[in-house]
C-alpha cells in the first residue's frame, strides 16, 4: 500500500490489463458456483451455496490527515449497504462467509458469526435534560470469525447499512478498514481507511495519567477478596459511556455507541491474544442527546473529569463490573496547579479495582486518531483495572507501556501482567464463568450418523433386565449432545449400551462407556487395519478386518464398532450377523460420519472391537479430511420390542438448535428439527411445522406457538435425550395465537426434547430445551 497521490493515479494504469484477465476468468467461473459444505445430513446430501463477493474501489486522492497517521495506508470505498443486505442478522449460530477484495491483498474470505459482545439484557440509553430514556441498537452488527479458513487468523467486524468496522489478521500482520469520516470529517460517508497496526505513525507526547507513584500509592482493594470458584474463563460486564462532544464527532447518539461497542468488540480480541480468561459483555452503553443532559465535567482536567464520572457510575450505570467514559476533547492533566499537559489521552482510577469503587476510566477520542490506537488505549486503562502496571522502558511494544502510540499501537501483554491480571481476576467473587456463545473456535464436533439395530431397548428399563436370547444381543447405540466450550469438555455426553445375555451364564448389565486410554498406534491415512478377536470359546475364529467403511469375517455373535474421540466414546454400529458355525459371513457394513472442525484438518479416531461376549480389541486411526462443515449433532431413539419407553423416530439436530431456559430477551426465532424418515418406516410427517418457544416469565414455564394453528397436532412429548418420556399429554385446544403452555416445573435441570404429534401419530417436529 502506498499513501501518495501517484500510487492513486497509476492504479488503473498499471493494474488494467490485469483486472481485465481476472474479471474474464470470473465470468468464465461463474457458471460454477464456489461450494462449501453447509450440513452434512448424508452422504447423499449436501448444501451448494455461493460464497458472495465484494470489491472495493481505490479513491482517487489521498488525505493529507491520513498522510500525517499512517506510514502506509490506503483510502478505498467499499459496497457496504449490499455487503449488510448479504450478510446481516445471522440467525444464533449460523455461519456466514462473505469474500472482500482489497488493494495489493487480492480477494480474502471473511467467515463471521455473532461476537456475543453485548450482554444478553444491554441496554442502550440516551440521557436528556429530564433524565435516561432507553433506545433500541440492533445487536446483531457485532461480529467475530476467521480469515481465509484459518483458525489462526482472526477478525472482528461491524456490518451495518452505513458502516464497516473491522480488524483482521492477515499472515504475521494485523489491518483494520474503517469508516474514513471517523478520521477525517471532511471524507465523503462511502470513503474507508485501509491499514496496517505496523504502519501507523508514532505520537510520542500521547500517554496515560497514571503515573509510578500513583501506581505505588492509589491502589483500591475494592470488593471481591473471597474465594472464585474454580476456572478458566469469566465474564466482565463492562458499561460504556460517552461525553457530548462524542456526539458532535460522530453525528448520532447511536453511532456513538455503534462506535464504542466496535472497539471494545476490538478490545476482546487483544485480551484473547494474552489468553487472560477474560470475556467482556457490555451491560449497557449511555449516550447525551444534548450539552445539557450530559452529566459530567465538561471541562478539560482530568483531575475533575474523571471524579464526575466515578461519583456519577454506581447510580447511573445499572450493572457493571468496569465502568469506561470515552470524550472528545483534548483533556488535560494538572501539572503545578493548572492543566496544562495536553498529551494525556486517559487515565483509570486505580489498580486492582474490578467491581470496587474505583472501576473507572476515562478515554480521550483525541482529534486525528484510529482504531488501533483508541483499541489499545481502551485495553490499556482497562488493564489498570485488573491491576496490570505500566510496562518497563525494555517493554515499550506492549499494551501497558505508558506511551500509548510511541511505536505502532501494541497488541501484547507482558508475563508480568499476565500474571498480574490473572492473579487479579481470580480474586473476584463478583465475576460468573463463562456462558457458551457459539464459537468456531471451540465447536470441534464430529456429526455421527448411526443406524441401530431394529431391536434395540432404550435405558430405562427395570433392573436392566432384558429378556433375550444370548446371540441376540440388544443395545441402545447413541445420545449425544455437545457441549460448546472445550475441544476436550463432554460433559454431558452419555451414551448409554445395554448387554444381555441369556441363562445363568451371564447377567444382564447395563453399563455406562464414557471414558477410554488411546492406544499406541495411529495411521496417518485412513485404511484396513488388521484386528484379532480374542475370544473365550472353546474354538478358534477366523480374523476380524476393519477400516473406514469396514467389512466382517467373524463366524462369532455379532460385533460392534465404537467410535472413540480423544478418549470419549461418542457411537457405535452393528457389525455382522450372527451365525452358528465357524463359518465365514461377509457383510459390508459402511460406518459413516462427518468431521466437523474449523480449527484442525484431521481426527484421531479409536476403534473397539467388541464382541457380544465381552472380548475386545482396539485400533487407533488418524483420519485426514479437506472438507469442514458447521457444528452439527444427530441423535437416534430408538423403540424396542422389551419396552414401550422408546421413541419411534431418528432426528438430527443441528448445533445451538435448542432453547435455553430461562429464555433471553426476545427468544423466540428458534428453528424446529427437521426430522429424517428411517428405512422402512412410516413415522415422520411429510410436511413440518414450525414452532418456537417463549418465555412466561412470571412462572417456570414455556409456551410453544405453532405457525399453523389448532388443527393438526394432537400430542405433545417431552422426554430426555437417553430417550425416556417424561411428559406426554394430549393437546386438547390450541389458543388462537397458535400457542400452548407447558409447564415444566417439575423436571430436573438436563436437555430435553419437545416433540409436536399429529393425528396420525406422526411427528410433525422437534425442538430442545435446555432447562
Amino acid at each position: 500500500m502506498k499513501n501518495s497521490p501517484m500510487s492513486f493515479r497509476g492504479y488503473y494504469q498499471r493494474y488494467t490489463p490485469i483486472i481485465l484477465i481476472f474479471l474474464i476468468l470470473m465470468m468464465a467461473s461463474s457458471l460454477e458456483a464456489q461450494k462449501f459444505q453447509l450440513e452434512n445430513l448424508s452422504q447423499e446430501r449436501t448444501i451448494e451455496k455461493e460464497i458472495p463477493t465484494f470489491f472495493s474501489k481505490k479513491a482517487s486522492k489521498s488525505s493529507k490527515v491520513l498522510d500525517d497517521l499512517f506510514y502506509d495506508y490506503e483510502g478505498i470505498d467499499l459496497p457496504v449497504l449490499p455487503l449488510f443486505q448479504k450478510n446481516s442478522y445471522p440467525a444464533e449460530g449460523k455461519v456466514l462467509s462473505f469474500n472482500l477484495e482489497l488493494p495489493e491483498k487480492g480477494l480474502i474470505n471473511f467467515t463471521i458469526y455473532p461476537s456475543g459482545i453485548l450482554a444478553e439484557d444491554f441496554q442502550f440509553s440516551v440521557l436528556t435534560p429530564n433524565g435516561k430514556v432507553r433506545e433500541n441498537l440492533n445487536n446483531g452488527i457485532f461480529y467475530k470469525g476467521i480469515v481465509n479458513g484459518d483458525p489462526n487468523q482472526k477478525t472482528r467486524i461491524t456490518l451495518t447499512e452505513e458502516i464497516f468496522f473491522a480488524w483482521f489478521q492477515l499472515g504475521n500482520e494485523e489491518y483494520f478498514i474503517e469508516p474514513l469520516s471517523f478520521i477525517d470529517a471532511n471524507s465523503k460517508s462511502t470513503s474507508y481507511a485501509f491499514y496496517s497496526r505496523s504502519s501507523v505513525k508514532p505520537t510520542p507526547h500521547l500517554s496515560c495519567g497514571n503515573t509510578d507513584l500513583e501506581e505505588a500509592v492509589s491502589k483500591i482493594s475494592g470488593t471481591g477478596g473471597g474465594e472464585k470458584s474454580e476456572g478458566t474463563c469469566f465474564e466482565t460486564e463492562v458499561a460504556l459511556a460517552a461525553a457530548y462532544d462524542m456526539v458532535e464527532k460522530y453525528g448520532t447518539p447511536e453511532m456513538v455507541a455503534i462506535k464504542l461497542a466496535s472497539i471494545t468488540n476490538i478490545v476482546q480480541a487483544l485480551f484473547d491474544n494474552g489468553a487472560l480468561g477474560v470475556k467482556y459483555k457490555v451491560t449497557e452503553i449511555v449516550v447525551p442527546s444534548s450539552l445539557s443532559g450530559d452529566p459530567w465535567f465538561k471541562g478539560i482536567c482530568m483531575d475533575d473529569l474523571l471524579p464526575s464520572f466515578i461519583n456519577w457510575g454506581p447510580t447511573g450505570f445499572e450493572s457493571h463490573d468496569i465502568g469506561q467514559l470515552w470524550v472528545a476533547r483534548d483533556v488535560a492533566k494538572s501539572f503545578g496547579g493548572s492543566c496544562t499537559n495536553s498529551g494525556l489521552i486517559g487515565r483509570s482510577a486505580g489498580l486492582g479495582t474490578v467491581c470496587g469503587p474505583g472501576k473507572y476510566n476515562c478515554c480521550e477520542d483525541w482529534s486525528s486518531t484510529n482504531a488501533a490506537a483508541q483499541a489499545h488505549l481502551s485495553a490499556h486503562e482497562i488493564g489498570h483495572a485488573w491491576n496490570a502496571k505500566h510496562s518497563l522502558a525494555e517493554e515499550n511494544s506492549q499494551i501497558m507501556w505508558p506511551y500509548l502510540t510511541a511505536s505502532s499501537p501494541n497488541a501484547s501483554w507482558s508475563a508480568s501482567n499476565q500474571m498480574a491480571i490473572s492473579i487479579h481476576r481470580d480474586s473476584r467473587d463478583c465475576l460468573r464463568n463463562c456462558s457458551c456463545d457459539f464459537n468456531i473456535d471451540c465447536s470441534i464436533f464430529p456429526v455421527i450418523e448411526v443406524d441401530c439395530r431394529e431391536e434395540v431397548p432404550p435405558p430405562g428399563i427395570p433392573n436392566g433386565l432384558i429378556e433375550s436370547d444370548c446371540h441376540t444381543p440388544s443395545y441402545y447405540a447413541l445420545s449425544f449432545f455437545p457441549t460448546l466450550c472445550s475441544n476436550n469438555d463432554w460433559e454431558g455426553l452419555r451414551t448409554y449400551i445395554i448387554t444381555d445375555s441369556h441363562g445363568t451364564s451371564f447377567e444382564c448389565q447395563q453399563r455406562i462407556l464414557i471414558k477410554g486410554n488411546k492406544g499406541p498406534e495411529v495411521v496417518e491415512e485412513p485404511g484396513a487395519l488388521d484386528l484379532d478377536l480374542i475370544s473365550d470359546k472353546e474354538y478358534e475364529c477366523p480374523d476380524f478386518t476393519g477400516t473406514l467403511a469396514w467389512f466382517s469375517e467373524s463366524p462369532w455373535e455379532p460385533c460392534r464398532v465404537e467410535l472413540v474421540v480423544d478418549g470419549e466414546l461418542l457411537g457405535m454400529i452393528d457389525g455382522p450377523t450372527s451365525i452358528d458355525d465357524c463359518g465365514l459371513n461377509e457383510m459390508d457394513a459402511s460406518f459413516l460420519f462427518d468431521v466437523v472442525s474449523p480449527c484442525q484438518n484431521s481426527l484421531e479416531l479409536r476403534w473397539r472391537i467388541v464382541d457380544e461376549c465381552g472380548s475386545e480389541s482396539y485400533f487407533d486411526q488418524k483420519i485426514n479430511f479437506l472438507t469442514q462443515s458447521p457444528p452439527g449433532v444427530s441423535q437416534s431413539f430408538e423403540k424396542g420390542r422389551a419396552s414401550a419407553l422408546g421413541v419411534n423416530k431418528s432426528g438430527r439436530i443441528k448445533n445451538r438448535e435448542y432453547v435455553q431456559h430461562p429464555i433471553e430477551k426476545g427468544g423466540t426465532a428458534h428453528r424446529g428439527v427437521q426430522l429424517k424418515q428411517r428405512a422402512g418406516e412410516d413415522n415422520i410427517a411429510k410436511q413440518n411445522i414450525a414452532f418456537s418457544i417463549f418465555p412466561n416469565p412470571s412462572k417456570r414455564s414455556v409456551s410453544l406457538r405453532f405457525s399453523e394453528a389448532g388443527t393438526v397436532i394432537s400430542t405433545i412429548q417431552i422426554h430426555h435425550l437417553d430417550g425416556r418420556i417424561v411428559k406426554a399429554f394430549d393437546v386438547e385446544e390450541i389458543q388462537n395465537n397458535g400457542s400452548i403452555e407447558i409447564d415444566i416445573q417439575d423436571l430436573m435441570p438436563g436437555i430435553y426434547a419437545l416433540s409436536a404429534i399429529d393425528k396420525e401419530n406422526k411427528t410433525y417436529t422437534q425442538k430442545l430445551i435446555k432447562i
